[in-house]
């Protein structure tokens, strides 16, 4: 699915879906931003996220073991409460095994979850698995801000407001291409 139809869907299960206000529930962001946002009695806000990865769409099992798989899995969840601001607390991890993964890659993919869970301050605390076609990964991070700390959406970027960014743009792009073509590796 490219970007411009993935972003014309939401917006569509955002108007069938209605109002997130009349499900009786404070939520400050909900549908389409990276995260949805409600606010507990006490005011502290609760951050909720769902990132899924499929073999051949988000990884390839061929060239990724199955601890970096679980290390992407929870990265990409874990990054949209950072864009965020909020601190994570929790993950839970649904995968779909196919009949070639035997359990002990399966577990090491629990591990890669695990660890980059703990390095973000968030515990893997459970989930589900189920027998599938292809190797799935679908990882549910939580997170939250104290009352009185603001967690930021899309819509709360404003000019001349700074943008950071950590690791190096295109590192990702470049180790895919290599990945497509080893020989350019050797050049």
């Amino acid at each position: 699915m490219r970007r411009s139809p993935e972003f014309d869907l939401i917006a569509a299960i955002r108007e069938r879906l209605g109002d997130p206000a009349d499900s009786g529930v404070d939520v400050r962001i909900g549908i389409g931003d990276d995260a949805a946002v409600t606010v507990a009695a006490d005011g502290s806000a609760r951050a909720v996220t769902v990132d899924a990865l499929v073999d051949g769409v988000g990884f390839r099992r061929a060239w990724c073991p199955p601890r970096a798989i679980g290390h992407k899995a929870a990265a990409a969840a874990l990054s949209d409460l950072a864009a965020m601001g909020a601190e994570p607390t929790e993950l839970y991890a649904w995968l779909g095994v196919p009949d070639d993964l035997d359990r002990d890659a399966t577990l090491e993919l629990c591990d890669g979850l695990a660890e980059v869970g703990a390095r973000a301050g968030a515990a893997l605390l459970g989930g589900d698995l189920t027998a599938s076609g292809v190797l799935a990964v679908s990882v549910t991070a939580i997170g939250r801000a104290a009352a009185g700390e603001r967690l930021v959406g899309r819509a709360g970027a404003r000019v001349g407001d700074a943008v950071c960014v950590t690791g190096t743009l295109g590192a990702a792009a470049a180790g895919l291409v290599l990945l497509e073509h080893p020989e350019l590796a050797a050049s």
